[in-house]
Parts: structure tokens; C-alpha cells; sequence
């Protein structure tokens, strides 16, 4: 059953009456307090008693959870939370530490740059504060770094107990719903609307439980999808449901539902200018609020990856081999986090084939766990380029290999290579990018290979340090995946030294084998 159009409102058809505010304030925390989530590590009960130090620890623990919750499930930000406080239980221990500890720590969380920010910001408190976090949301959002709108209105209000709101995206679909707001939630009237519900309706006592409370309520009941109106606290005030049941009742009665074109009765001045025309396929459920965001497609980008290792060629011990890592810019996508040696397709490649368009595209492996996405698109395809970058492995590897020599040293015409075998492609979705790996996994005699030296930007590591390294979600998920991947094409032919032949191994299963199982195994 679909929607009948919205008609024209006047601008108070948004807003609460005190009474309205009374009413779920009250049965909100009531229902809070019977139904909220217990096992969440950063959810304590608020205790009047602390002192100014006490308070400030709370308020940390409330940042950090604030951090990690953003874009990122519940369920995935418990065990990552209580690894980070007992590594850095205070924040002092965590202004005191160094970002590689750090990275290491959020790595597998998504969006890198909160946990440097949270780093920063700890220091800058410790410096400037002693380690006491600001108690309003005006200073918070001010003076620390990372900290915005909402977050500084969830630590004043959970922590500091101060009269708060803030909104986030389980608060905006509650206020959605309970005052049915109609216009894009992306826009600057529609937010502003948001906020101003949520600093009406915060109450000055118990205002980090009601906040929670909203949200608790967004996350367990009032969800995007199938929303349990029945067990609603607050079903009695909510403008998006009544308009459902009047809407049923007039439908049931076979009363014709009056068209907006047909009104043409004067609108007060103080008109609602904030909701859209209703789409004509909405269905007549509270599902229709919010309004659906458009969402622009993320950028296309490539890149091609070599897992370089370096090992013995008469060694069977997993532990004598060794991988090179580069450390990413301090600035950027995955600031700061370590990598596998990796070329940008779309800098470097930029002229096209004609011969390419008859060649066949190599399969992709899809991954959208980074959080890094609440969204995935349709995949669609990339430019000429892009399209000769994602099917010439003989092109990527001749750009390999020339920035190996350029970057590393690492002249592979000299080198005694023991394999060189593509691993297949696989696609990691960013919030605004979709990235594309093109990885290949390179296996050189360390003996025919002059030492890289190590320093704080290039590293050889063990097999046992890169299963700890900080090196992003996609290049891990992507080891991952490929434990299933049929190979792409044959192994190369590759050149050699004149000392030592090459032998050269076909292994159609190797994609379906253990990755590390993989490294480990000797050619033929």
C-alpha cells in the first residue's frame, strides 16, 4: 500500500508541546531502565558522587567509545574498545604512547584517522588541562581535536551530566519519525530542525540517560528497517505512526484521500519549507521518515599491490623468510598505516589500448567490511583506463617492477625470483572511493638481493609481525579472501640470473590454498 502525498503543514506540525517533551521524557527513561543494554563496556549508571579526577576518567571512556561507535557496529567496537583501555586505560597512557602503538591497536576499525585524532587530542588535553577533558559541549567541540557536534553533546551530557542534546544517526530517525520530518537529511534546514528537537527535549535532569535512551531506541526498536512500533515507549507520541493509522482508517472506509493539488485553501506564513513532495512508490509505513539521502556514487581508483618475500632458496623454515612493508604519508586515505609496496594505477597509467578492449576482465572480490561504508553501490564501470588497468597484468607488473627498482633498489632483472604469481583483484569500499587491489605476490632468493635498510618508512618484517602490523582492513581482508580465489591466469615467465635457473610452477589450486601455506611451499 503506498503513501498518499503529504499535505501542505504548517512549520509547528514539527515541533513538541511541553506536555509532548513531559510525556516522553518520562516513559523513555522508564523504559530505559528496564530495557537498556547492559553488557556494553563504556555504559555505567551516573554517579553524582565523583570528583573533578573521576569525572574527567569518565569522560574520557565516553570519548573513546564515542570514536570507535562512529560508522562502526556495536558488536564490532566491544573487543576493540576493551583492548584499547587496557592498553591505554587513562589518558595520560595514551598521550604518553606512540602512534605505531596506536594504529596497531585500531587496526581492522576503519577510518584511521579517528585513532590518530584520539591521540592528538590526548596530548593536547595533557598538555593544556592536565588530562581533564572539557565539561560543555562548546569547549569540547572547540578545543579538542576530532571532536564534533554530537560527540561533544554525548561526553557533556553521559559524562559531565550537563543539559546536552546531540543527534546522531539513530537520534535524527527517532526525531524523524516521532515529528514525521520529511526533508532531505542531508540538508542544513533539516539538521538544524534535528538539533533543535534534540536541545528542547533534553531534560536538565538524567540528560546522558535520555540521550542514551534515544539512541538505545533507535538501535533496538525504532530501526531503518521493520521498526517494532508495537513495543515503542513513545509509540503514543509519534507523528509518522499516526499518520499511518488515520491514513489506514480513511483507505478502509473508502473515503477519498483529498490530493495536495486540490487544496487550494490559504497556507499560514509560517508554512513548512523543510519536508519534500512524498516519492510516488513510498509505502504507507513509518519507513518513509527519514527521507531517503541521494547518495553520490563513491570515485573509482586502482592500484596495484606486490607481496614481496624475501627467503632463502634452499630454506624450508617459514621463520628465515621476510616482507617488505612501506609506511603510508602522515596525511590522506590510511595515514600513517603500513602497506604492502603499492603503485596508484590511475597516476600512473594513463594512455589506453586498442587491443585491450578484446581481452576478458579479470573477477573481483567485493569487501565492505571497514565500516569504513554503511553503504555499498552499485559497482559500475570504471573509465577506458581503469578498465585496461583491471585486465593488463603484464602492464601492472612492468609498472611494479620499475617502481621497486626507483623506490627500493630492488632491480628484479638481477634478482634470483623463485615466483612471481598474480593473486586475482579485490575491491574495497571507502565512504567516497572505490578502491580496487590488483595484487600479486612476488617471492625473491634473499641471497640474490641486496638488503633494503630499515627505517621508519620501510620495513622487512617476519611472518609472525605482519599477522600484527598496522596494514589496512582492504590489503587484509583481501589475504583473506584470497584463501579462495582461483589464481588469475597462468604464472608468468620470468627472468632470472644467469647463476641460478628459474624454475617456473603451474598451480591451479594455489588460490584455494591456505595463503600462508602458499608462501611457505617450495617450487616444484
Amino acid at each position: 500500500m503506498t503513501a498518499p502525498k503529504l499535505h501542505r503543514h504548517l512549520a509547528s506540525y514539527h515541533k513538541f508541546s511541553e506536555i509532548e517533551r513531559q510525556q516522553i521524557q518520562k516513559d523513555l527513561l522508564k523504559w530505559f531502565d528496564l530495557e537498556k543494554r547492559t553488557h556494553l563496556p563504556w555504559r555505567k549508571e551516573f554517579d553524582h558522587t565523583l570528583d573533578t579526577e573521576q569525572r574527567a576518567q569518565r569522560a574520557y571512556e565516553v570519548w573513546v567509545s564515542e570514536i570507535m561507535l562512529q560508522q562502526t557496529q556495536v558488536a564490532t567496537t566491544i573487543p576493540y574498545y576493551n583492548k584499547w583501555m587496557t592498553s591505554f586505560p587513562t589518558i595520560h597512557d595514551l598521550a604518553k604512547a606512540d602512534i605505531e602503538t596506536v594504529n596497531k591497536l585500531w587496526a581492522g576499525l576503519g577510518y584511521y584517522s579517528r585513532a590518530r585524532r584520539l591521540w592528538e587530542g590526548a596530548q593536547k588535553i595533557c598538555r593544556e588541562s592536565n588530562g581533564v577533558l572539557p565539561n560543555t559541549a562548546k569547549s569540547l567541540e572547540e578545543k579538542v581535536p576530532g571532536v564534533g557536534r554530537y560527540t561533544a553533546g554525548a561526553i557533556a551530557s553521559i559524562a559531565w551530566g550537563q543539559q546536552a542534546g546531540t543527534v546522531d544517526g539513530n537520534i535524527a530517525r527517532v526525531y524523524s519519525r516521532l515529528r514525521a520530518i520529511g526533508g532531505d537529511p542531508k540538508g542544513k534546514s533539516t539538521i538544524e530542525l534535528q538539533w533543535a528537537l534534540a536541545d528542547y527535549m533534553v531534560p536538565q535532569d538524567r540528560p546522558g540517560d535520555f540521550n542514551q535512551a534515544l539512541m538505545e531506541l533507535g538501535a533496538t526498536l525504532c530501526t531503518p528497517q521493520k521498526p517494532d512500533c508495537k513495543h515503542c515507549p513513545v509509540q503514543k507520541n509519534c507523528r509518522a505512526l499516526e499518520e499511518v493509522k488515520s491514513t489506514q482508517k480513511l483507505l478502509s472506509s473508502e473515503k477519498r484521500v483529498k490530493d495536495e493539488s486540490d487544496d487550494e485553501s490559504e497556507v499560514d506564513i509560517e508554512e513548512c519549507h523543510v519536508c519534500l513532495p512524498n516519492d510516488i512508490d513510498d509505502e504507507l509505513s513509518v519507513t518513509r521518515y527519514p527521507r531517503k539521502a541521494v547518495k553520490k556514487a563513491p570515485r573509482e581508483e586502482e592500484c596495484a599491490v606486490c607481496i614481496v618475500e624475501k627467503k632463502p632458496a634452499d630454506s624450508k623454515n617459514p621463520l628465515d623468510s621476510k616482507f617488505l612493508l612501506v609506511k603510508r604519508p602522515k596525511t590522506g586515505l590510511l595515514a600513517g598505516l603500513w602497506e604492502f609496496p603499492s603503485v596508484e594505477l590511475n597516476e600512473t597509467c594513463v594512455a589506453e589500448k586498442k587491443s585491450a578492449k578484446k581481452r576478458k576482465p579479470s573477477k573481483a572480490v567485493v569487501s565492505s567490511d571497514d565500516s569504513e561504508d554503511d553503504y555499498v553501490p552499485e559497482q559500475k564501470s570504471g573509465s577506458p583506463t581503469l578498465k585496461l588497468l583491471a585486465k593488463d597484468s603484464d602492464e601492472r607488473q612492468a609498472i611494479m617492477g620499475k617502481h621497486l627498482m626507483t623506490t627500493f633498489d630492488i632491480d628484479l632483472d638481477s634478482c634470483n625470483i623463485l615466483r612471481r604469481t598474480e593473486l586475482g583483484s579485490v575491491v574495497h569500499l571507502f565512504s567516497h572511493i572505490r578502491k580496487t587491489y590488483h595484487m600479486e605476490y612476488l617471492e625473491i632468493d634473499a641471497d640474490s638481493i641486496d638488503d633494503v635498510e630499515d627505517t621508519d618508512q620501510v620495513q622487512w618484517i617476519s611472518r609472525d609481525e605482519l599477522a600484527l602490523a598496522a596494514i589496512p582492513t582492504g590489503l587484509k581482508k583481501g589475504i583473506k579472501l584470497m584463501e579462495n580465489l582461483a589464481t588469475v591466469g597462468a604464472e608468468k615467465k620470468i627472468k632470472s640470473t644467469p647463476r641460478k635457473k628459474v624454475k617456473i610452477e603451474k598451480d591451479p589450486a594455489a588460490g584455494t590454498r591456505n595463503l600462508l601455506s602458499f608462501f611457505q611451499q617450495k617450487p616444484k
